[in-house]
């Protein structure tokens, strides 16, 4: 009688054993994780979607970057204007904006020191707006002429001034001249980049805009550079400076719009 006592009592703790086990398995069955574990466990894609919002609404670069690339462009039209004021003499409708920081010029120093600023503000403007659109195919490249705009006008102009007294074919006035032909052809090409990366995204008053500025923008560039060669007294070819700022105006106001657009940029990537 007592070895069937023992024997049902084994036969009971086998069971409850075997019934544990059935518990756990099935407690972790298509989770990977104990049962205490369950409630935090998450599909793959929902948690990539997740951390992505979240790394998107954690991404501060994206509107610091917005905000220095409006300084930027607000801030060299202040700039240029107010070293104008002080270079005796300076005509800001005769002379280009790269005289303030040519060798001899009463605020080269100056202005040397703001165009290095300028040039490290188009760089960050330029990583946010990749930042902004990691996934848009052309707008890599048009963060690229953002960057070359900033290293061409910026650094280019302050690191390798022009020399007045110099002949036009000078060593160093030519080199001046490339880097800042880099500089602008990067800015000329902008809006074409931009229309490529979002294509799809833009109302016909952005599609008309951006051919306005790109037109507008071109034309000045071709006044700057006849009136670089020809410039008859009294005649309007003459205002050189004129050309050039109306050129760099146009732009700069692209530019602000599309710093916009990357502090909306949700709004119309969910279109």
């Amino acid at each position: 009688m007592d070895a069937l006592v023992r024997a049902g009592c084994g036969l009971h703790r086998v069971s409850t054993e075997a019934g544990r086990f059935r518990m756990c398995k099935s407690a972790t069955i298509g989770t990977g994780l104990p049962a205490k574990d369950r409630k935090e466990a998450r599909p793959p894609a929902m948690m990539s979607e997740r951390s992505q919002t979240k790394k998107e609404q954690m991404d501060w670069m994206i509107p610091f970057a917005s905000a220095v690339g409006i300084a930027a462009c607000v801030g060299d039209v202040i700039a240029t204007w107010q070293l104008g004021r002080e270079y005796p003499g300076y005509n800001p409708l005769l002379q280009a904006m790269s005289d303030l920081g040519a060798k001899g010029s009463p605020v080269a120093q100056r202005a040397s020191d703001w165009w290095i600023i300028l040039g490290l503000m188009f760089l960050v403007f330029g990583i946010g707006f990749h930042r902004a659109f990691p996934s848009q195919k052309y707008a890599s490249t048009a963060a690229w002429m953002i960057v070359l705009y900033g290293l061409g006008e910026g650094f280019g102009s302050a690191l390798i001034p022009e020399t007045l007294s110099d002949p036009f074919f000078a060593l160093g006035n030519v080199a001046h001249r490339a880097v800042s032909v880099v500089g602008v052809s990067a800015l000329v090409s902008l809006p074409f980049w931009v229309a490529k990366a979002f294509d799809g995204l833009q109302s016909p008053f952005s599609r008309l805009y951006l051919w306005l500025s790109t037109g507008g923008g071109g034309l000045f560039i071709i006044l700057f550079i006849i009136s670089e060669f020809y410039r008859p007294s009294g005649s309007w070819i003459a205002y050189h400076g004129l050309w050039q700022r109306l050129f760099v105006l146009i732009y700069y106001v692209f530019l602000i719009r599309l710093a916009l657009f990357m502090l909306n940029r949700r709004k119309f990537l969910s279109m």
